[in-house]
């Protein structure tokens, strides 16, 4: 779009939910607008204000705008990163700018960075900036830049989440606040002049936002994906939360025999490895969603932002243990290998050379063996790169650990598997715990770095307040995939083509014998070794499927 002064080029991908604002600071100035459009506010308030107007903003978005007379582009991407924003500097002296690595791989010969594996490994994704392909990077979530042809990059950030960081209490948060907070959340991402509903799962999160669309819109629609096995399948959860919300709610069920089309589909969502196996469950969702709605809420953020993963009790408690220990960390650790399931991560944990380094073990789909036995070259330190980006605020590990995971866990795992799902079946999926306002309530409402889980307690009495009858005492699953059944069964072949000695050595990428003992040890019956196993299988089907 141009501006109406002709000076301005604007492209935006995402949504600007306080647009009408915009509009009205500039109508009240006396312009004149040409259309109703998101991007035409957007555009013309930056004429405006310039740089300025991108910490005004919510919403979730990476746009960019050139400007003609200066001949110089400026780009921003939200707060959080909901949007993707991929940069390639040519080698002509030129950018391209996308929002899927596949479209940038279409114009230009991209070479895969074998280096960045060990973070992909580490972490089941590949943080930004970095990308699998050399050259590309994003820009990173909160930052905007500046760019002349011929030139460099010019990167800053107009917002950091550890510079509203209050100093963690256990004392209760003003909880009439973050209702209100939520509520204009909610209402603004209300906006849409299409079909509009919610995902429902049996948790909490979801079930606190779908309680505020219900407030706003009665009987609004909402959908959930089930599972034909019991044990993972929270249907029955979702849909006692959807009667009391008095929903028209929607079902979808998978069954076992669908796993190989599903892993298929999986990976041609991703544009670069991703081994979130709940990016399965998520596609699913999505597809059922748009068939009814297609703009649906969500419950995205809620551990993030109000720290909820039980992990951190347990980081908490190996920090503790390895302090009283002292030199005899070491020897306990032998005896935690022995445990079954979590007993090497809590070996790993014990004689971590520093706390980041066991949050690592917490958070790593590789937890069973050291990366560098697995590559067959040279890559990132992984413990070098986890390091610097993790601070501790306040000198607190717990929440440094939570501080992680709100900037790198959401924006480079949680919002890519979300965004690329949804817009793979063109639905748009909108995140109210994500907005900015409540953000920033969280962290200076000392929840970062308490313990006991003050957040989600925070969560559960707002929902309590505004939905009577709901079940706490059901027991937290999360989105999971049965990945040990799909892998022993649907999906051995898979796996086996996946792990075949001769192609892993073709490769070159990794050693071969490192990925037999895996698989090996796997069919044995080490179920724990699912994760890692999954992991390798997504990088070796997203390695084929771009070949």
């Amino acid at each position: 779009m141009k501006s109406a002064d002709g000076r301005f080029l604007g492209v935006l991908n995402g949504e600007i939910y306080n647009h009408e604002e915009l509009r009205r600071d500039l109508s009240a100035r006396g312009h004149v607008f040409r259309g109703t459009s998101d991007t035409e506010s957007l555009l013309e308030s930056f004429a405006v204000h310039g740089e300025r107007l991108v910490p005004r903003l919510r919403g979730m978005f990476a746009f960019a705008v050139w400007d003609c007379r200066e001949r110089r582009l400026f780009m921003a991407r939200d707060h959080l990163g909901k949007k993707p924003f991929y940069l390639h500097l040519t080698a002509e002296g030129g950018l391209a700018l996308a929002s899927e690595l596949t479209a940038l791989a279409e114009v230009y010969r991209l070479d895969p960075a074998p280096e960045f594996l060990s973070l992909y490994f580490q972490l089941g994704y590949i943080p930004e900036p970095m990308t699998i392909y050399r050259g590309v990077e994003t820009l990173p979530a909160a930052s905007c830049a500046w760019w002349r042809p011929g030139g460099q990059l010019q990167v800053s950030r107009y917002w950091d989440p550890g510079a509203a960081l209050a100093r963690p209490r256990e004392t209760r948060p003003d909880i009439e606040e973050l209702d209100d907070l939520l509520r204009r959340a909610v209402g603004r991402r209300l906006m849409s002049d299409v079909p509009l509903g919610s995902f429902l799962s049996g948790g909490v999160d979801s079930a606190l936002i779908a309680s505020y669309l219900t407030e706003a819109v009665p009987g609004a629609r909402t959908i959930t994906v089930g599972f034909d096995q019991r044990q993972w399948d929270e249907s029955p959860a979702a849909a006692h939360t959807a009667s009391l919300l008095e929903t028209e709610h929607i079902v979808e069920i998978v069954s076992l025999p669908d796993a190989e089309k599903m892993l298929t589909r999986y990976v041609a969502c991703y544009d670069q490895p991703f081994a979130d196996a709940s990016g399965v469950p998520t596609l699913v969702l999505a597809e059922a969603a748009r068939r009814h709605v297609k703009v649906a809420l969500g419950g995205d953020g809620g551990d993030e932002v109000f720290c909820g993963y039980s992990r951190y009790g347990w980081f908490d408690r190996a920090l503790r243990a390895r302090a009283v220990l002292g030199p005899l960390a070491p020897l306990a650790a032998n005896f935690a290998r022995l445990v079954p399931g979590r007993g090497k991560r809590i070996a790993g944990m014990l004689i971590a050379g520093d706390a980041a380094g066991a949050y690592r073990q917490l958070v790593s789909p590789w937890h069973h063996g050291e990366i560098g036995a697995l590559l067959a070259a040279s890559a990132v330190d992984e413990d070098r790169w986890l390091r610097d980006n993790f601070s501790l605020p306040g000198g607190s590990p717990r929440a440094g650990a939570q501080l992680f995971d709100l900037k790198v866990g959401l924006t480079s795992g949680i919002l890519v598997k979300v965004d690329r799902a949804t817009m793979r079946h063109g639905l748009e999926a909108r995140s109210p715990l994500l907005d900015v306002d409540v953000v920033e309530w969280a962290l200076r409402s000392g929840l970062f770095g308490a313990r006991a889980e003050l957040g989600k307690r925070t969560l559960k009495e707002l929902l309590s307040r505004r939905l009577p009858g709901y079940e706490f005492s059901r027991p937290k699953r999360g989105f999971a995939l049965p990945v040990a059944v799909w892998l022993r069964g649907p999906l051995a072949d898979r796996v086996a083509a996946a792990v075949d000695p001769v192609r892993v050595k073709s490769d070159g990428l990794f050693v071969p014998e490192t990925v037999t003992d895996l698989w090996r040890r796997f069919r044995e019956g080490a179920d724990e070794l699912h994760t890692p196993l999954w992991c390798f299988l997504a990088f070796q089907e997203w390695y084929a499927s771009r070949r």
